[in-house]
């Protein structure tokens, strides 16, 4: 906290305003967003700070969810103290997206522990991911079977290899094939992203490989804007940390390079035009469930089988062969122009209509009354 209020002396913070910093601090003019640690409600070798806020949380016999939303407090104190209170913080309650338990107990743990400290403290944002995938990698894979040695073959052909173990995984058409270069290859990516927006449409669970919440409307459910709204004094905006498309295949595509066609495929996808479609829709609908600001995972970097993360995969590349970074600026300059749902200009009507519509086919026409009473 020292550090960014005062800058450094290029060993140590400075503990007041110094007259020439060495380094100098954060323009007073800008925010300070701070959340302790990273995904903290993580475990595994990849999160070794997950596993050591249980390890605590054992030690002091609360609840691993308890022990991480009191750190989250006792930090936000820290800066208050040195920034003479909050006006220039954003303190940022970072959930378990997918897991509603553990986000409630945190979220109720901060609601209950930050009154206690001196000075209070209570998060200023609720921040989820955004992820989408919806398991299309997994429909391609199949698809991509079904179709082999047929009239209208994707990229695997009829042979298999032993992979190791007796896995015997399908052989893919090497890079050099005519295929990759095909009317039919371009058909089959334009299938799997018409698929892909009908499952988001739809409201498909599926979610692929991963660690991420890939199978829900927005990134997040509708249980998350309950409890921002309703848990605090003041209702809680919905700010992602991170988010954006995760479509994993290391499960399809291992070590030898027979089995490539997956993921270069998946990530080809990647690069069409039409996922700005997939992609406004999925945030669509998180702004639906009160979401304020979208925040992509990496503007940019390489794509692998470990997900295609970069909406940019180089610094120079033309935004016009950048589809997901293209989306995200217009994204950006659309939605600064508009209120969150959540931030209405007067009286709110209410809906005589039930919220739950009767069901629709994607690609057909529908229609339904909704009828609302009061507001203006």
């Amino acid at each position: 906290a020292q550090l960014v209020r005062f800058g450094s002396d290029g060993a140590n913070p400075y503990t007041s305003a110094a007259a020439s910093p060495v380094w100098a601090p954060l323009d007073p003019g800008r925010k300070v967003y701070v959340e302790y640690s990273n995904e903290i409600w993580s475990w595994g070798d990849a999160f070794a700070q997950g596993q050591w806020a249980y390890d605590q949380s054992l030690l002091l016999g609360i609840s691993k969810a308890q022990f991480n939303a009191r750190q989250f407090c006792r930090v936000w104190r820290l800066f208050q103290q040195v920034f003479g209170g909050s006006q220039r913080l954003v303190r940022v309650a970072a959930v378990f997206t997918a897991a509603q338990d553990y986000t409630s107990e945190f979220l109720e743990e901060m609601r209950d522990y930050g009154p206690t400290l001196s000075p209070a403290v209570e998060p200023d944002v609720v921040a989820p991911t955004t992820y989408f995938g919806n398991g299309i990698q997994d429909w391609v894979q199949q698809k991509a079977q079904a179709m082999a040695g047929s009239s209208d073959p994707w990229f695997y052909t009829t042979e298999t290899f032993d992979a190791g173990g007796g896995q015997m995984r399908p052989v893919s058409l090497p890079a050099s094939d005519p295929y990759w270069t095909s009317a039919a290859y371009a058909r089959h990516k334009q299938e799997t992203l018409a698929e892909w927006k009908r499952r988001m449409l739809a409201g498909s669970a599926a979610e692929g490989g991963g660690p991420d919440a890939t199978g829900l409307g927005g990134g997040f459910d509708v249980w998350l804007h309950d409890l921002a709204r309703t848990l605090f004094p003041q209702p809680k905006p919905r700010v992602a940390y991170e988010g954006g498309p995760s479509l994993y295949t290391d499960s399809m595509d291992g070590g030898d390079s027979r089995d490539d066609g997956i993921t270069w495929f998946v990530s080809a996808i990647n690069r069409e035009p039409g996922i700005r479609d997939v992609y406004d829709a999925h945030l669509n609908m998180a702004r639906s469930k009160g979401l304020w600001t979208h925040s992509a995972f990496v503007d940019c970097s390489s794509w692998s089988k470990w997900g295609q993360w970069g909406h940019l995969e180089s610094l120079d590349q033309p935004l016009g062969s950048a589809p997901k970074y293209a989306f995200i600026l217009d994204h950006i300059a659309e939605m600064s122009a508009l209120r969150a749902v959540d931030s209405p200009a007067g009286a709110v009507p209410a809906f005589v209509t039930s919220p739950t519509l009767p069901f629709g086919r994607y690609g057909q026409p529908y229609s339904t009354a909704i009828t609302t009473t009061g507001g203006n």
